[in-house]
């Protein structure tokens, strides 16, 4: 939803909005992108992280559970990161 928020400020030009207006349009497309990018990048990590944690348990044959915040603390570092 991010990641397709930056096709928005694409569509504003000077017959539209105001040079300020335009100006800021224009920097938004990079935050919106990155901050966007981040997100996706960040839930398929957790989720292919989360798959191979409980996939080298199958092989030592113990049951593994695997907690929501452990799937978050990839999400939070990245972002972090990020800014």
């Amino acid at each position: 939803l991010v990641l397709g928020s930056t096709l928005i400020p694409l569509s504003i030009d000077d017959s539209v909005a105001s040079a300020d207006g335009c100006d800021i349009a224009c920097m938004s497309i990079p935050w919106l992108f990155n901050y966007g990018f981040t997100i996706v990048f960040s839930a398929l990590f957790a989720k292919t992280w989360r798959l191979n944690k409980i996939m080298a348990n199958v092989a030592v044959r113990r049951k593994m559970k695997v907690k929501v915040t452990d799937a978050l603390k990839p999400f939070i570092v990245l972002f972090i990161i990020n800014t």
